[in-house]
C-alpha cells in the first residue's frame, strides 16, 4: 500500500477517534445517568436532559465530520466546540419536538405491552411510525447540514426525502439495526469510534443524493 494512502487512512482513523472522545465528553450527563442512576419517574428528567444533549451531540458529530472533509482551517476540537454551540442554539426546539414524539411512541409501546394487546395491525403501525420518525430525524439532520433552510421547510423536505429515496431510507434503518447489534455485541466499538464512522458512512451514502437535490431545488426556484 502506498505510504500516502496509509498516512491518509491513519489520519482519518485518528480524527474519528478524537471526534468520538469529544462525543463521549459531551454526553457525560447521559453516560453518568446510565452508569450511576436507576431509571425512575423521579430521575426521568435527568435521562431526558441526557437524551436531548445526545441528539445535539449527534448532529454536532456529523456536522464536524462534514467540515473536516471540507478541510476546515480550525483545529478539530475548536470545530467541534463551535459546531456544538451552533447546534445547541439553532436546533434545540427541533430536538425537543423529536424527543416528545419519541416519548409518545415509547409510551404507546409500554401501553401495548402492559395490556398485552396482540393485534398485529397496531403493533405493525407502531413499528412503522418508529421507523418513519427515525428516518425523518436523520434526513432532517442531513438537510440542516447541507442547506441553509428554515425549520418548517426542513420538516417538509425530510418527508419528501423519505418517499423520494426509499432505498436510502431502508439503508439508513438497516444501518441503525446493524449499529445497535454491533454495539451490543462489542461495546468497545463505542470507545473506538463506531458512531463517528457511521456518521461518515452516512455522509458518503447521501452526499451525491443531496447534491442532486440541491440542483433540483435551485432549478425549481429559477
Amino acid at each position: 500500500m502506498d505510504d500516502s494512502v496509509l498516512n491518509k487512512i491513519t489520519v482519518f482513523l485518528w480524527q474519528m477517534f478524537c471526534v468520538n472522545i469529544l462525543l463521549i465528553l459531551s454526553n457525560a450527563v447521559l453516560i453518568g445517568a446510565l452508569l450511576l442512576i436507576i431509571l425512575h419517574w423521579i430521575t426521568l428528567p435527568i435521562y431526558i436532559i441526557g437524551l436531548f444533549l445526545f441528539l445535539i451531540s449527534l448532529q454536532t458529530t456529523v456536522q464536524t465530520i462534514k467540515r473536516l472533509t471540507q478541510n476546515s482551517q480550525d483545529t478539530l476540537t475548536k470545530t467541534y466546540i463551535l459546531t456544538y454551540k451552533e447546534t445547541l442554539k439553532n436546533e434545540s426546539l427541533q430536538m425537543i419536538i423529536y424527543l416528545i414524539a419519541a416519548g409518545i411512541l415509547t409510551s404507546g409501546f409500554i401501553i401495548l405491552q402492559a395490556i398485552d394487546l396482540t393485534q398485529h395491525f397496531l403493533q405493525t403501525t407502531h413499528i412503522l411510525f418508529s421507523i418513519l420518525l427515525f428516518a425523518h430525524f436523520i434526513y432532517s439532520l442531513l438537510i440542516r447540514i447541507h442547506f441553509i433552510i428554515d425549520k418548517p421547510s426542513t420538516w417538509k423536505l425530510s418527508v419528501y426525502c423519505i418517499f423520494k429515496y426509499p432505498l436510502h431510507s431502508l439503508a439508513i434503518f438497516l444501518g441503525l439495526v446493524i449499529l445497535l447489534w454491533l454495539t451490543r455485541e462489542f461495546p468497545v466499538l463505542l470507545i473506538l469510534g463506531i458512531i463517528p464512522l457511521a456518521g461518515f458512512g452516512l455522509l458518503r451514502l447521501t452526499n451525491k443524493t443531496f447534491d442532486k437535490l440541491k440542483d433540483t431545488l435551485i432549478t425549481n426556484e429559477g
